[in-house]
């Protein structure tokens, strides 16, 4: 998608930057004008195509995160009785997660506060938490690179 959207905008990129740094690359330079335009707009739309990727990603994590989340909530609940503790109004007994919204609004509100986590934080673990798991950031960037770049 990157280098299709690159295509896309090339022309009236090069039409709005190539006069600026025609003069100020100079004449003996010019023919470099193209290949610098081209390449930073496609490292300007893999940046940009790969920040997207993870939003989509964050927002599948979360959705099905808070699925499972909710899932094993409900049914430690239930194995422990407190499920038969809950109003009918909420889950009716016996629960059947198939015939209640329970889990669903457990797990979207999980998922969304999740979502609002990883994309208010800009994807970066905070404060005293990137230290200790530094070894895992530094593998994870080091995969996300291997799987957009290679």
């Amino acid at each position: 998608y990157a280098v299709a959207l690159a295509e896309i905008f090339k022309f009236p990129i090069v039409r709005i930057c190539a006069p600026a740094l025609t003069w100020g690359l100079g004449k003996e330079l010019t023919h470099w004008v193209d290949p610098i335009i081209d390449t930073t707009l496609k490292v300007i739309c893999i940046l940009l195509v790969w920040w997207i990727e993870k939003i989509r990603s964050a927002l599948y994590s979360g959705v099905r995160g808070g699925q499972l989340f909710a899932q094993a909530l409900i049914t430690w609940a239930d194995e422990n009785g407190w499920m038969n503790k809950v109003p009918d109004f909420i889950a009716k007994k016996p629960f059947n997660a198939d015939e209640s919204y329970l889990d669903e609004a457990v797990g979207y509100t999980v998922a969304a506060i999740g979502f609002y986590w990883q994309v208010s934080h800009l994807f970066f673990l905070p404060f005293p938490i990137d230290w200790l798991l530094w070894p895992f950031s530094v593998a994870e960037h080091l995969l996300e690179v291997q799987i957009s770049w290679v």
